[in-house]
């Protein structure tokens, strides 16, 4: 859709924007290197005759490479909790039962009272010996739409922002955006092709299941 669009390029912009340099004459915005100083604490500088003089420079204490670290410690932790999430996933599809349908991997676990989801190919239907025949289809078709449209790559996309720009909570904001149209895209074409009562009467009924992939597209998600 357009508006997936927009957002996806509006990332790609923004990730592109700051490699360019703008010069001006006369500074408009100042940079923040010449607000913040580099350092707090006064230089003491011993002169050959024994005597003491303090400088109005500061750098016994560089804020920057506080900074620094305490980014490096939240990159690293988010880091660490993406690479758990994607080993829980894979650890989830490769020990589900499946089976082909198409060029898509069905995985099926009677006995998991998880939600359904889906990643790149893989669609898992969960709790699927309380679902009809009629409505495994239904779940397939609707996650059959986030395959065919790349949808996990966007989810995929924005959790690996999340690592490198952790602090900025605008990388949220996308990601929940993003997936808000993705369930919007996906419920739009399934329903083109079933009855709507029968596909609302569905999204009820497995609405109060959740899923603890972060990485996937649920459908419970669904709005």
């Amino acid at each position: 859709s357009l508006a997936r669009l927009f957002l996806l390029v509006s990332i790609a912009v923004s990730l592109i924007f700051p490699l360019f340099h703008f010069t001006a004459e006369n500074r408009i915005v100042p940079s923040i290197g010449s607000l913040i100083p580099t350092s707090w604490l006064p230089e003491v500088v011993v002169l050959s005759d024994g005597a003491h003089q303090v400088k109005e420079t500061h750098i016994n204490f560089d804020v920057w490479l506080l900074t620094q670290v305490i980014y490096a410690v939240g990159a690293a932790i988010m880091l660490v909790l993406f690479i758990i999430r994607l080993f829980r996933l894979f650890r989830r599809i490769y020990t589900t039962p499946s089976y082909p349908v198409e060029k898509f991997t069905i995985l099926e676990s009677p006995q998991d009272e998880q939600a359904s989801f889906s990643f790149f190919n893989f669609i898992f239907i969960g709790n699927a010996s309380e679902l009809s025949e009629h409505e495994r289809s239904l779940i397939i078709d609707h996650e059959r739409v986030h395959a065919q449209r790349l949808h996990s790559f966007d989810v995929l996309l924005t959790n690996f922002l999340g690592v490198i720009f952790w602090f900025n909570p605008v990388v949220k904001i996308y990601k929940k955006t993003l997936i808000h149209l993705h369930e919007y895209e996906a419920d739009a074409r399934t329903v083109k092709y079933h009855d709507v009562n029968d596909y609302c009467s569905l999204l009820a009924k497995v609405a109060l299941l959740s899923a603890d992939i972060r990485l996937a597209n649920h459908f419970s998600n669904s709005l």
